[in-house]
């Protein structure tokens, strides 16, 4: 019996072992590579690409107002710093023995023939893609709403605005040649940091995104087994017999990510430094760090976005009155450059992507389906669009479109809300006297207020894991 015993034992160890892939992960040879890279992913990833908007049974189009990120761009000054530093440690993995190195030869002739070529004076400029994706935006929104964006520009008639940053100007001139065919002459006079960039001058808000509590899941995320776990197999594939620090690992990350951003169709060298499942951890890494930072488990978020879903309701709600003449008052299209932050801060207002519980360092074996990726909420050239409507019954209605899918919003018809709905809910969460900056420089509130806020946190996470 106990001989029989042992070669089942051996029959089966044998069956397993056959499942075991001794062959490294070859990224060059991947024709399916993960592209999701939280916010740094490119836009023509997540787009929807089957879905022609504004098409809507017995409606006619009559406002859009859009909200956009700035395309992919090139990193900041500090970034560049790093990047440029990453020549140095890739001349350091090809001194390791290539008995260590846990890559295939396509992926390591990859690194050899990397070589860094931005230039301080390109920092936080689009790249080309980023300004190739706010054209292409600019075309199909053309041809997908041409009663209202086949017109010359008027000044009456289209509203143009974007930060004092160089990038979402680049973004704004992208967009409206190709729009109009022509430069519109954008000036200073187009600039709205306020409205655009509100996390601007906000110690309030400032002082939350340093808060230790709100840092709390993103540091325990990044102790966990699974992370170190992480750590030490990215230092044992490129050969390394210590293991690196979870920032040089980062440092990595970053530069495959934006590698991929700038054309996701080509193979970088340092994101074969990961296996698929690796840039998932890193990406829920990301999406963690955002939601706590300047997503839902960050309360000021929504303060932040206020009055920029004001300037949206208000406006579209403007267009549904009518004078004496049967004209619609305000312009027929509003367009807004601004950043990823920005973008957040109104889906946050406008409840969209909300998970039923926060997620934490603890869910990321139950994420796969979560809503809070910012890889499908804020790619570069993300986008908010809300198309108003007059429908045959006289009715006006309004459908939400973010990067160019249908929001399935609360009590809406296959996106479609009536505009007496969506005016009700927001009408007095915009009432000027309480959707306004004025939380930025409330005295005391920078030290007082995260307090409050991280232990209301604590207490749901509580609740939603024991209740």
């Amino acid at each position: 019996m106990v001989w029989w015993l042992l070669a089942g034992v051996i029959c089966f160890s044998v069956q397993a072992l056959a499942f075991v892939d001794t062959d490294p992960y070859c990224f060059s040879d991947d024709h399916d590579p993960y592209n999701l890279f939280a916010t740094k992913t490119a836009y023509e990833v997540v787009r929807d690409k089957k879905l022609r908007i504004g098409v809507v049974p017995d409606c006619t189009p009559v406002m859009i107002w859009g909200l956009f990120r700035h395309g992919t761009r090139f990193p900041h000054t500090d970034e560049i710093k790093q990047q440029m530093g990453l020549s140095t440690f890739r001349d350091s993995v090809l001194r390791n023995s290539p008995h260590d190195i846990d890559m295939c030869n396509e992926d390591i002739d990859l690194l050899k023939e990397w070589s860094y070529n931005v230039n301080m004076s390109e920092a936080d400029l689009l790249t080309q893609s980023g300004v190739t994706e706010l054209q292409l935006l600019a075309k199909r929104l053309r041809s997908n709403f041409p009663d209202i964006l086949n017109a010359h520009y008027t000044e009456d008639r289209f509203k143009i605005r974007y930060t004092s940053k160089e990038r979402t100007k680049q973004s704004a001139e992208a967009f409206t040649t190709e729009l109009f065919g022509s430069p519109i002459g954008l000036s200073e006079s187009f600039i709205d940091d306020e409205l655009l960039e509100p996390n601007h001058n906000c110690s309030v808000w400032k002082s939350s995104t340093q808060s230790e509590g709100l840092k709390r899941e993103t540091t325990k995320f990044r102790s966990s087994h699974l992370m170190k776990s992480l750590v030490s197999f990215v230092s044992k594939r490129l050969g390394f017999r210590y293991n690196l620090t979870y920032q040089a690992m980062h440092d990595l990350y970053d530069m495959c990510r934006f590698d991929k951003a700038w054309n996701f169709k080509v193979h970088s060298p340092w994101c074969s430094a990961f296996e698929k499942q690796h840039l998932k951890v890193m990406e829920y890494d990301e999406d963690l760090d955002y939601y706590y930072r300047s997503g839902y488990g960050n309360p000021f978020t929504a303060k932040l976005g206020c009055p920029l879903i004001r300037d949206m309701i208000e406006t579209l709600n403007n267009r549904t009155l009518v004078n004496t003449t049967e004209e619609s008052t305000g312009p027929s299209a509003v367009f807004n450059f601004a950043h990823s932050i920005t973008v957040r801060a109104a889906l946050i207002k406008l409840g969209i992507a909300k998970d039923n519980n926060p997620i934490t360092a603890d869910t990321f074996s139950t994420s796969e389906k979560r809503q809070w990726r910012t890889a499908f909420l804020t790619p570069f050239a993300g986008n908010l669009i809300a198309v108003l409507y007059k429908c045959a019954d006289q009715q006006y209605r309004v459908m939400f479109f973010l990067n160019e899918q249908y929001v399935e919003y609360e009590r809406c018809k296959v996106g479609l809300c009536d505009w007496s709905y969506i005016y009700s809910t927001f009408k007095s969460e915009i009432d000027p006297s309480r959707c306004n900056r004025d939380f930025c420089e409330t005295s005391g509130s920078s030290t007082v207020v995260p307090t409050i806020v991280v232990l209301g946190l604590v207490l749901l996470n509580l609740f939603t894991r024991f209740y």
